[in-house]
């Protein structure tokens, strides 16, 4: 089971004290007749309750335990698949392919399945963060799988997001050389700017829409 976080834990204390409206000694009294020390304690991180007392402060706030102890099971099931995402993540960053199989990899898709699967299972795994750590693992490279199996889509994700980025290039670079002013007609007309030359500008441009062509005719090669 997930180490107890007693930081988080003592925030979770002090707000269940707080909805009831106890002060640090009527809240210790309700608690197996703990002193006001202890509650401080606990509510500062330094201590963590007995098992006795963390059920009597579940059944306080009316929820389980484990969701005193680890938090809401929604955000704690997120958690553990973005810790072994990141692992994940990490691990293929620096691989030859890994770019492209981290570019397709569909994570919504992934972590959606992971909260399926943890939701379906929650009577049974119940905050196991073993358990949860194998499924996200065994999902994550089933869906990376999925990317590495499909080298057409991984291909041409890649190449859109080059001719995106041309694209964007192209903009920018009408921005810093042409500004927008509306004539007597009310019309909207560009202009050069003081100092540009659109001669150059004219050579950039034909040159990355050279490109932006090149690589759409490439994509229908592969697709």
């Amino acid at each position: 089971m997930k180490e107890t976080d007693k930081i988080l834990l003592g925030g979770r204390i002090a707000s269940i004290r707080d909805s009831h409206g106890l002060t640090l000694e009527e809240f210790g009294k309700r608690i197996d007749n703990a002193t006001k020390s202890n509650v401080s304690k606990w509510e500062k991180g330094t201590v963590i309750p007995n098992r006795k007392r963390l059920q009597m402060i579940a059944d306080l706030a009316g929820i389980h335990v484990n969701q005193l102890k680890y938090g809401e099971y929604g955000r704690f099931v997120v958690r553990m698949f973005l810790q072994e995402y990141e692992k994940f993540k990490k691990r293929y960053e620096n691989m030859p392919d890994g770019y492209l199989i981290l570019s397709t990899f569909d994570f919504n898709g992934c972590i959606a399945s992971f909260q399926e699967w943890a939701e379906e299972n929650k009577d049974t795994i119940n905050y196991d963060d073993k358990k949860m750590k194998s499924k996200a693992n065994e999902l994550i490279y089933e869906w990376a799988s999925k990317s590495a199996m499909s080298p057409k889509e991984s291909n041409e994700s890649s190449i859109n997001k080059v001719i995106k980025s041309y694209r964007r290039i192209l903009i920018e670079l009408e921005n810093d050389y042409y500004y927008g002013y509306e004539n007597e007609s009310g019309e909207v007309e560009r202009k050069i700017r003081d100092g540009m030359d659109p001669e150059i500008f004219r050579t950039a441009e034909s040159i990355i829409s050279n490109s932006i062509k090149q690589l759409e005719l490439l994509k229908d090669m592969i697709s």
